[in-house]
């Protein structure tokens, strides 16, 4: 048993499984305006899913909106800490695109062809960081420009507005050639002014690495690739990266498919690593999940006030009964783990398996939201994109909440990015679903 570099990926024990060609494009309806709401189009009562509760006091602002038409893979979002704007990225199959979206969820740019590509040379697997320094964006992701066979991880910057500027740059250093250089993921130093870039590497054989790349704010490469997973790791997967401000470095998460040296058993772990502002590692790495038969789609994000980690991931736990549900970990500055796991996802509300998440901190009221796909066992074809508030210890703060209420489900629907707005003090959460990239104001 393993895993391929094809886009299938299990997101429960019920048969669940989410397959996306080309990283879950959906397909599209090219009639759609941008101003319909999917509930109208799909023509769904949001009320339908038995046993799912609304909140009373639901933190979502208004309804959903759409963001752009056509194919969709699971858009990121990035906010602008000095404008209430948020910057959407998402990979249509074939090119890297972007929009602007206002605090008020009106798109205010057009759709921006970021990766210029080209076919049939597929980007996918978008992430973006906003730089308050230089007021301008970068986008990350790979392509097959280089290679009919393998990936390479490319960025672009795009300037305030929304306009992406210079060219697409190469940032994973030797070409595709010879391997698959995948599923980036990036952060900012707001120290050095410069990004931290890191992704999933097959250049040494069967099993993965995980290797980061240092990147300047305009786009160069600073120094050499750095190796960050060593030793007898397994298969590593599905990086995740932020920056500590305090401490001047960063944490990486990832995903272990055989942690250690028994290979046999399959074990799925949860793993971090600090790594100093050059690059090098700080200590070992060490285990951040209780490990289980399916701990996976690791995120991490830093509190800026406690000086702490809270890394979200989905699992297979025994003890909460059949199904994936949405854990999380909080971690000291220094690596070490702050109390057990915590229940994230709320599976008896509906009965369902979770998906992977995605997390945002607001240092104003000092929590998260995390935000998460779920699919429902009391009928497997509703679906909803749901948010859970969590307060500084990690604890949940009221029940869970649904974001989208477009809930029929389909194999490429799934939940994107949420990110935080300090000039707004306003999270959006955004998703893909047929036909196109939708969001969602939700309250700070």
């Amino acid at each position: 048993m393993g895993r391929s570099e094809g886009g299938t990926v299990r997101v429960g024990l019920a048969g669940v499984v989410l397959v996306g060609l080309l990283m879950g494009v959906l397909p599209a309806s090219a009639d759609q305006s941008d101003t319909e709401k999917p509930s109208t189009v799909l023509g769904v009562d949001p009320e339908e899913i038995p046993g799912l509760v609304l909140p009373d006091s639901s933190p979502l602002l208004g309804d959903e909106f759409r963001i752009a038409t056509g194919d969709a893979g699971a858009p990121l979002v990035a906010a602008d800490s000095g404008r209430k704007r948020y910057l959407a990225v998402w990979g249509d199959g074939w090119e890297i695109l972007a929009r602007l979206v206002s605090a008020g969820g009106d798109p205010i740019s057009p759709v921006r062809n970021v990766s210029e590509a080209g076919a049939p040379d597929w980007g996918a697997w978008p992430k973006v960081v906003f730089n308050p320094t230089a007021r301008e964006y970068l986008v990350v992701w790979h392509d097959t420009r280089e290679s009919d066979r393998h990936t390479t991880v490319f960025g672009r910057r795009v300037s305030a507005k929304g306009k992406p500027l210079g060219k697409p740059f190469r940032i994973s250093g030797n070409r595709a050639i010879d391997s698959t250089k995948w599923l980036p993921a990036v952060t900012f130093n707001s120290t050095a002014n410069e990004y931290l870039v890191v992704w999933e590497d097959f250049r040494n054989g069967e099993w993965e690495d995980i290797f980061a790349q240092r990147i300047s704010v305009t786009g160069q490469r600073i120094g050499s690739e750095r190796r960050i997973t060593r030793g007898k790791m397994g298969s590593v997967y599905k990086p995740d990266v932020t920056y500590n401000r305090a401490r001047n470095e960063y944490l990486i998460v990832w995903n272990d498919f055989t942690a250690a040296t028994d290979r046999a058993t399959f074990s799925r772990t949860i793993y971090g690593q600090r790594v100093a502002a050059t690059g090098t590692r700080i200590g070992p790495y060490f285990p951040i999940s209780a490990g289980g038969d399916w701990d996976a789609g690791a995120k991490v994000t830093y509190n800026s006030k406690n000086h702490q980690y809270l890394v979200a991931f989905s699992a297979d736990r025994p003890t909460t009964g059949f199904g994936m549900d949405v854990l999380g970990q909080l971690v000291s500055g220094t690596g070490s783990l702050i109390g057990s796991e915590v229940m994230i996802s709320d599976t008896p509300n509906g009965g369902g398996s979770s998906g992977e998440p995605t997390i945002a901190y607001n240092r104003n009221a000092n929590q998260y939201l995390v935000q998460y796909d779920k699919v429902f066992f009391t009928d497997p074809n509703k679906y909803a994109t749901m948010g859970q508030i969590l307060s500084r210890s990690g604890s949940p703060v009221g029940p869970s909440f649904r974001i989208s209420f477009s809930v029929v489900w389909d194999p490429g629907s799934r939940s994107g990015g949420v990110a935080w707005s300090r000039k707004a003090n306003r999270y959006i959460a955004t998703w893909c679903e047929t036909p196109g990239v939708f969001g969602r104001l939700i309250a700070g």
